[in-house]
């Protein structure tokens, strides 16, 4: 409360950059220093959920605050961590991943009995139930079975390579939204942070390989960006020549951004069509090729 804003925020920093290193399982120890510093070892209990290991070494940079407060749980090479949550999430969805506990604690706190339950379901631990500590009782966590069954849903070439090059242009475009988004006016910002939550979310989607809604959705986002190109196109724009590029390199950057998602509407669109077809069971009319042949000019003629 009383800490000086730049001395909080250079202290900030410095523990951020620490706590990049402890993400690894090529370090095992470090010596005596596992004593008082966080280390890969305990991070790697942090962020397991092996019942043992569950709700230990809290600490940042130092590890003596829950070696104080009994938060404490040193590594057993006989007990290697699983990663993940005690349930995991089968899902790249970053809106699932972020939610899915919401549905649980509401249905939780409808059907607790008094007013004094339902708020103990709000600010208690997700383990606790009437007559529990706050935590929850550490028997009831699942057990761990070996082998661990990961959840990695199978795509062919063409999908990896769609996602690795979108996620590789979401990556940059975050980079330069980032680093100069105090050049830029609060509708870039708007449409950026837009874009990249519609981005992030269809990207997932298409992890998962739901097949016929990511289609949908990756449809939309490809439409929305095309629409709002004069938003986003400018924040690529000033990150290039920020960086030095020659106006010709730009624009030819730029102009194959919008190549891209041009024809990934029109895959999406396609691969829809298709999709629609073996569900239904059914060739489309006449009818409705012509309607999509309209709507897929009239969307072209608008975008160009």
């Amino acid at each position: 409360m009383f800490i000086p804003p730049q001395i909080f925020l250079a202290h900030l920093q410095l523990s951020e950059l620490y706590m990049a290193w402890l993400h690894t399982e090529i370090v095992d120890s470090i010596g005596p220093l596992e004593c008082i510093l966080n280390t890969p070892s305990h991070h790697r209990v942090h962020h397991s959920r092996n019942p043992e290991y569950i709700d230990k070494n809290y600490g940042g940079m130092l590890i003596i605050w829950d070696r104080i407060f009994n938060t404490f749980k040193a590594e057993d090479k006989n007990n290697p961590p699983v990663y993940g949550l005690v349930h995991p999430v089968r899902s790249f969805n970053p809106l699932k991943v972020q939610f899915h506990p919401w549905p649980v604690i509401w249905r939780r706190f409808v059907r607790s009995d008094n007013i004094r339950d339902k708020l103990k379901v709000l600010f208690n631990g997700p383990g606790w139930r009437p007559g529990l500590k706050r935590l929850g009782n550490p028997e009831d966590l699942p057990r761990i079975t070996r082998p661990i069954d990961c959840y990695d849903p199978k795509l062919n070439f063409w999908q990896n390579g769609y996602i690795v090059v979108h996620f590789g242009l979401l990556l940059l475009f975050y980079h330069e939204l980032t680093l100069y988004q105090s050049e830029f006016s609060p509708h870039n910002l708007n449409a950026g942070v837009l874009g990249l939550l519609m981005s992030i979310t269809t990207l997932g989607l298409m992890l998962d390989n739901r097949r016929y809604y990511n289609s949908i959705f990756e449809l939309l986002r490809c439409i929305m960006f095309l629409q709002t190109r004069h938003y986003l196109i400018p924040v690529m724009d000033h990150g290039l020549e920020r960086s030095g590029a020659s106006s010709i390199l730009r624009l030819l950057v730029t102009r194959s951004i919008c190549i891209l998602f041009t024809l990934s509407m029109v895959v999406n669109m396609i691969v829809l069509g298709a999709r629609f077809i073996t569900r239904h069971n059914k060739w489309p009319t006449n009818k409705y090729l012509e309607q999509n042949f309209r709507l897929s000019k009239k969307l072209l003629s608008r975008i160009n």
